[in-house]
């Protein structure tokens, strides 16, 4: 059995970042009230901004801080409502600093009230600049309800130029605690609050850090066993790296909890835990293919093989020592890593495929690049891009229940009047271009 010989001196900060501190609001918005409503985001705000001051002290590059609230969760019964609560809220949240909200997902309750009224779950997302949303699907939807979905997808991008969909996902039995968005939704308040205590702050935290599985899996490629044990080996050293990156933000996160240093008004601070999941970066020398090619194993990502390699590489994350939440699985978010990116764009990963991953990883369907409708599109063909991408949101609810209720989600970018194999060309800081999946 090879022996680990891990230099405990390495500098593994060099190898990831916190993508996110994701602060919970977990009451009704009091959106009608500006000064209620600045009451509830101010603390929330000023805790994530010393926050991130105390791990940038540490050494560490927090890239951004957000909020995420159950705002869809309320009784909405109307597009003005919604439409007023949102902005406000946002206008909120920039006044403070803060340029990434979530407002959660809808509930049973009202999700048939955002499918009823056509096009007002697109008009609600393009009237925003920073705020994402999801629909949470129902275990009793059918076709009808994915081809409403599927129509909305669309029409946010016919709305925003694509923009948008960025921020907008369709999401399956994901539970409250993701610090990553569009997934992020509060949890509900506790039943164990006084009515008179003021509501606490939770909090949880995501990193970008396929750095840390490119240093895992270099080390497991390294590892002299014989025969080779590169599966044992590549969730060997991925347990360990992440144990010994995490470990320190999650002792930080606890002190800072059971301490008062960054809350006020004898405000309580609950940490939630660390979503543990392989989130890529856009550099192209550590992207999430170039890991697994590392292992003698796998020629490129995308052979036979690789859902081997993913498989282990989940297990490994949901087996890390700290506090997890989330999806804690492997992200394969396509126009977020440049190698993924190429791999669609060289036909070596599908929807198909990627779906099958999503069977023993983490999030399901990411920033996947789909063909639109251009604007002289016939009905007919709009309606043959409409009941493809219905078709893959039923395929995803069916993985999703066929595995105990396995949180998924589902983020389309469709490029309009694009056809399969075309190469995009976005203007996002947060993507990178690729070639356009078939439906």
């Amino acid at each position: 059995m090879y022996t680990m010989d891990l230099d405990e001196n390495d500098a593994l900060a060099n190898f990831f970042k916190i993508r996110t501190i994701t602060a919970f609001i977990s009451e009704s918005i009091n959106y009608t009230d500006p000064e209620l409503l600045s009451l509830q985001v101010e603390p929330a705000a000023e805790f994530l901004q010393k926050l991130q001051s105390i791990y940038e002290s540490k050494g560490y590059e927090v890239q951004t801080i957000r909020i995420a609230t159950r705002a869809l969760q309320q009784n909405i019964t109307s597009r003005k409502q919604a439409l007023d609560m949102a902005i406000a809220l946002e206008q909120c949240c920039v006044a403070h600093g803060l340029s990434f909200l979530s407002l959660g997902s809808t509930s049973p309750a009202n999700s048939r009230t955002f499918l009823s009224d056509k096009n007002f779950i697109s008009e609600l997302v393009a009237s925003l600049k920073f705020t994402s949303l999801t629909v949470a699907w129902q275990p009793e939807w059918d076709f009808y309800e994915a081809k409403r979905l599927a129509e909305e997808i669309f029409r946010i991008a016919e709305l925003t130029d694509g923009d948008a969909n960025f921020r907008f996902a369709v999401s399956f039995n994901c539970k409250p605690g993701i610090p990553f968005f569009p997934a992020a939704e509060a949890p509900p308040p506790s039943s164990r609050i006084d009515k008179n205590e003021i509501p606490p702050i939770s909090f949880a935290i995501g990193t970008e850090n396929s750095g840390l599985l490119y240093e895992a899996f270099s080390k497991a490629a390294a590892a002299a066993d014989m025969p080779r044990r590169d599966l044992a080996d590549a969730h060997l050293f991925t347990k360990h790296v992440l144990n010994k990156a995490l470990q320190p933000i999650e002792n930080e996160a606890k002190k800072i909890a059971s301490s008062s240093i960054c809350s006020s008004e004898g405000r309580k601070v609950y940490y939630l835990g660390i979503d543990t999941s392989v989130a890529p970066c856009l550099e192209e020398s550590t992207t999430i293919t170039a890991a697994f090619e590392k292992l003698p194993l796998l020629e490129k990502f995308g052979d036979s093989g690789t859902l081997a390699i993913t498989e282990r590489v989940t297990q490994a994350l949901q087996s890390v020592s700290v506090d997890r939440i989330g999806y804690c699985g492997l992200m394969l978010p396509v126009c977020e890593d440049r190698g993924l990116a190429k791999a669609a764009e060289e036909g070596r990963i599908s929807i198909q495929s990627l779906l099958q991953y999503s069977a023993v990883c983490g999030v399901g369907l990411d920033t996947v690049p789909v063909p639109g409708p251009g604007p002289n599109a016939t009905t007919k063909e709009r309606e043959v891009l409409v009941t493809k991408a219905a078709a893959v949101l039923l395929d995803v609810a069916a993985l999703s229940q066929r595995l105990g209720g396995k949180q998924l989600s589902v983020r389309l970018l469709p490029v309009l009047g694009a056809i399969p194999g075309e190469k995009t060309s976005y203007t996002s800081p947060y993507l990178v271009d690729s070639g356009v999946m078939s439906l």
